[in-house]
């Protein structure tokens, strides 16, 4: 009888590193010892000071410091040229919707909440220029971010989007409270979707977006003839007026209903109701 073959599994050859020569079994080993040991860029904590080689161990880091003061003057957010971000602009509707893009750069990119705290005095300053150009609008911020995650051999890749509530903001002291909201919603989100995503890693921050449009509120208007079709039947009160209490002349016409010329004759009653 026959012995039963054997497979006889080859060695894989160890890969060097071409600066100092280290073996590694795998790939990833030797991409970890390069960016840890020659690579030059290192990951500093604005808060402690503390650097970091892998960008892993950085956000672990980051993640212990609480921050409860969101956009306040004793933030330390890099400030350096290489951290800045010009926004692009984009318009449509003849100006009606504008967006207003931030692309992360820099060593903040490496960390969401850093980036958002690095962009907190931009943005605000953005929305109130919208604010006293345009009277009121409506925004939201959206924040992507490049995150990647390991399968056996293969690295699946993803940028998700992270939103903010929607905010109004109708006069200046509005825009501190919707902000620091909105930062705290898009951060939460990006936390969950760690949590609930397996093994989940953040490449880096590719950009920062503000959604504005303008915001008019409802409000009564001056007086509008009725269409010849409705006026011929009769049926419906329209009060002339000279102002855009329009509300108050219909409540008027129901509690003091006209014996003649509907439309007009409520002037004496106007004192009537209670402020």
């Amino acid at each position: 009888m026959e012995p039963a073959s054997k497979k006889i599994k080859m060695a894989k050859s160890p890969i060097k590193c071409g600066v100092c020569g280290k073996s590694f079994s795998q790939k990833q080993g030797l991409s970890r010892h390069k960016r840890t040991a020659h690579s030059k860029e290192k990951l500093e904590c604005r808060s402690c000071s503390i650097s970091f080689n892998r960008r892993d161990n950085y956000l672990r880091h980051m993640k212990r410091h609480e921050f409860q003061q969101i956009g306040g003057g004793s933030t330390e957010a890099n400030t350096d040229k290489e951290n800045e971000s010009e926004p692009c602009n984009f318009k449509a509707l003849n100006g009606t919707v504008e967006t207003h893009i931030f692309e992360a750069k820099g060593l903040n990119k490496f960390d969401p909440m850093t980036f958002l705290k690095s962009q907190y005095d931009d943005v605000k300053e953005i929305i109130k220029f919208k604010i006293k150009e345009r009277g009121g609008i409506k925004w939201y911020l959206s924040m992507k971010v490049k995150m990647s995650r390991r399968k056996g051999d293969d690295v699946e890749t993803a940028e998700p989007h992270f939103r903010g509530r929607c905010q109004t903001s109708l006069k200046l002291e509005d825009i501190d409270a919707g902000l620091k909201e909105s930062i705290k919603k898009m951060y939460t989100s990006f936390i969950e979707y760690q949590r609930q995503g397996s093994n989940w890693t953040v490449d880096k921050v590719m950009n920062l977006t503000i959604h504005m449009a303008r915001y008019r509120p409802l409000k009564g208007s001056s007086y509008i003839p009725l269409p010849i079709k409705l006026r011929s039947k009769h049926a419906i009160v329209n009060v002339k007026n000279k102002d855009s209490k329009c509300f108050m002349w219909s409540i008027l016409a129901a509690i003091y209903p006209a014996k003649r010329d509907a439309e007009s004759e409520f002037g004496n009653t106007r004192n009537t109701l209670q402020a």
